[in-house]
């Protein structure tokens, strides 16, 4: 028998049959487990989203070729100046806000001129706190001529030095009032109203100045709520002077006689608050839309600028297409680098939206546009079946549910 039949040598360690080697944990589990065959499934990849596009028929018109004539194009644009003549406010009216606006900027100039010291005192101040007006704009509707007769008012945004607290608003309006009774005596008539923007000056009960107050945007960090203006308020302004540099430089650089954004962006408004569905689009998203309709045409040379008949029909056609429901790139805010506007909206706003716009468009085709433009005493026409040239047209039905 030889030496390694008696069990005289036994290899262990390394490589050995007792030890485990390189194989840790064995071949039939142990600490390591079995070992996955080689090509066995894997996990799924991330799905990446890919939004889609809007139909857009304003792009590829000519691939659809109309089987009925197009309706009266001249009847349509008579029907929105019409409304347009109804819902903004009329000469006097807008000369007399005009006036009061004029009024008060002279006041602020004024103010900023000169010192920062002021003369508003109150029991739990020993010295006045000083300020200083770094910048003011006018903001909003007035600057874009999209006023409505039924909200004249005008807004304004100061940005000052100092934290804005409730007794910085005092001085701020004391002074530019008595900056304005100053050089015209009749301004004492007027109302001053402190609000939690800033404070309001009325000349009467339709006609009225708001001025928000906000800092820097760089400081608006340290605002502490409840000492001073909520920050909501200041972001607010400063969001609008982004606006209102953006349209200026964008839509308003078109010569007034070849653009019609604002008579479109009256009639949009007016509908906005006459059709409960559109509730969810506020001011600047109703300005977007609006100026994307107008601006935004590959075909322009070719075609010419839209008509302000095509424009509406445009709009009604994007929004029941399907702009603002989820995973459509929609529109993105040029003031807000990346922010698509309907991002944050909820599925219902979204569904309510679009449903909405399905059922005008509807009537419009066929030949309610009067209807539409709210020339017609017909309510509910959103959620309720009308009848238009034979033609019968059923709301459409919100599918979309939140989860």
């Amino acid at each position: 028998m030889s030496y390694y039949q008696r069990g005289g040598y036994r290899p262990r360690g390394r490589g050995g049959y007792r030890g485990r080697g390189h194989f840790r944990g064995g071949w039939r589990g142990g600490h390591g487990g079995p070992r996955p065959p080689m090509g066995g499934p894997r996990p799924p990849m991330p799905q990446q989203f890919v939004p889609h596009v809007p139909f857009d028929f304003v792009i590829c018109e000519k691939s659809f070729p109309r089987i009925r004539p197009n309706l009266d194009e001249d009847d349509i644009l008579k029907a929105l100046e019409e409304r347009d003549f109804l819902i903004r406010p009329d000469e006097s009216e807008y000369n007399s806000l005009k006036e009061l606006h004029d009024k008060i900027i002279a006041g602020i100039s004024a103010v900023q001129q000169t010192s920062t010291q002021s003369d508003f005192m109150t029991g739990d101040m020993d010295q006045p706190e000083n300020f200083q007006i770094i910048e003011f704009t006018t903001i909003g509707s007035y600057t874009r001529n999209c006023l409505l007769k039924n909200n004249k008012r005008v807004d304004l945004a100061v940005i000052i030095s100092t934290l804005p607290t409730h007794e910085t608003i005092g001085q701020v309006s004391r002074k530019v009032m008595n900056k304005m009774k100053e050089t015209d005596a009749s301004c004492a008539e007027y109302l001053l109203n402190s609000t939690d923007y800033g404070f309001d000056i009325t000349k009467d009960e339709t006609t009225t100045v708001a001025v928000w107050l906000t800092i820097p945007f760089e400081r608006l960090p340290e605002l502490c709520p409840g000492t001073h203006i909520s920050p909501e308020f200041c972001q607010l302004a400063q969001r609008a002077i982004k606006h209102t540099q953006w349209y200026s430089s964008t839509i308003q650089c078109v010569p007034p006689q070849e653009s019609h954004a604002p008579l479109l962006t009256r009639i949009f408004r007016d509908m906005r608050q006459r059709f409960a569905g559109f509730s969810t689009l506020n001011v600047w998203v109703s300005d977007l839309l609006v100026a994307h309709c107008i601006m935004n045409n590959p075909k322009q040379e070719e075609t010419g600028r839209l008509t302000p008949q095509k424009v509406m029909r445009r709009l009604l056609q994007l929004l029941a297409s399907g702009i603002f429901l989820p995973h459509s790139v929609g529109l993105t805010d040029p003031t807000e680098q990346g922010y698509r506007i309907h991002q944050n909206w909820s599925l219902n706003d979204m569904d309510m939206v679009c449903t909405t716009a399905q059922t005008l468009l509807r009537v419009w085709c066929n030949g309610g546009h009067r209807a539409v433009l709210g020339l017609e005493n017909t309510s509910n026409l959103d959620t309720q079946i009308s009848i238009w040239n034979d033609i019968v047209v059923t709301p459409s039905e919100c599918v979309l549910k939140q989860e």
